[in-house]
């Protein structure tokens, strides 16, 4: 029998990379460390840790940057792009006619050029799984030009 292998990423995104929580007990005796002493122990730690929060409350983007200056058209394009929702999963895709119908042509697509060769997989093969990847295609005047799905192979490394 003939059968078509896609596979769909819908795996969570944990941090293989997390750090261990810092909810450790301190040492009860109190000891006095030298500046040397403390800068190698900070260059022990994760950069996110040792960084300092900074705050951009003293500069508010909102005092400089304004639509006051941007034109009627252009006001009118930005106030849209809040509106269009692009799908992060794929059932969100499916349940909206639009995107469900860029996927089949996605699909359409890919069977009409050959892109597919379908054959038995042996035990030994290790299958490169894909992902959709979902874009909003728009005219100069700011509209809707279409709705775009891209079936990428794993690696996400495909632009289009």
């Amino acid at each position: 029998t003939r059968a078509e292998v896609m596979t769909c990423d819908a795996r969570s995104t944990s941090n293989p990379n997390a750090t261990p929580s810092l909810d450790e007990p301190s040492p009860t005796k109190e000891t006095v460390e030298t500046h040397d002493e403390v800068e190698k122990k900070n260059d022990d730690l994760p950069i996110a840790l040792r960084k300092g929060v900074r705050s951009c409350t003293q500069h508010p983007i909102g005092n400089f940057v304004s639509y006051s200056r941007l034109g009627k058209d252009y006001k009118c394009f930005v106030s849209t792009l809040s509106l269009a929702v692009i799908p992060r999963t794929v059932a969100e895709a499916q349940s909206d006619s639009k995107w469900a119908d860029a996927m089949k042509e996605e699909i359409d697509t890919l069977r009409r050029n050959l892109t597919w060769e379908v054959v038995k997989i042996p035990e030994a093969a290790h299958l490169v799984g894909s992902k959709w990847v979902y874009t909003i295609k728009y005219k100069p005047d700011g509209s809707v030009e279409r709705y775009k799905a891209r079936l990428v192979a794993k690696g996400f490394s495909q632009k289009y």
